[in-house]
């Protein structure tokens, strides 16, 4: 799913989700497992609550994604700022309760 528009809202819910905007001030979302979301615009807030991951953005773009253990229970959450945090349109992973620089 994509959008190149300002103000963007996206969301899914589905495995292997590949949500992905160019506007400023996007929100994306995703609760599946194996999500990649993506914002070029900036103001961007990129969210996913499944397992396995990746989001990447702008700088100022904010992240939260979930990380989990070896079991796949949920161990918490990684947010940062893109350009302040983790480098900016960089692939990230939450990883040790941070958001860390991943290959896709």
């Amino acid at each position: 799913m994509s959008s190149s528009g300002n103000g963007a809202k996206l969301a899914s819910s589905g495995y292997g989700a590949q949500l992905a905007s160019s506007g400023n001030g996007a929100k994306l979302a995703s609760s599946g497992n194996g999500a990649k979301l993506a914002s070029s615009g900036e103001n961007g807030v990129l969210c996913s609550s499944g397992c396995d991951t990746r989001a990447k953005g702008k700088a100022g773009t904010w992240v939260a994604l979930a990380e989990f253990d070896d079991d796949g229970k949920c161990v918490g959450f990684a947010t940062g700022c893109a350009g302040k945090d983790f480098p900016a349109d960089v692939w990230v992973c939450a990883k040790d309760g941070k958001l860390v620089e991943v290959e896709v």
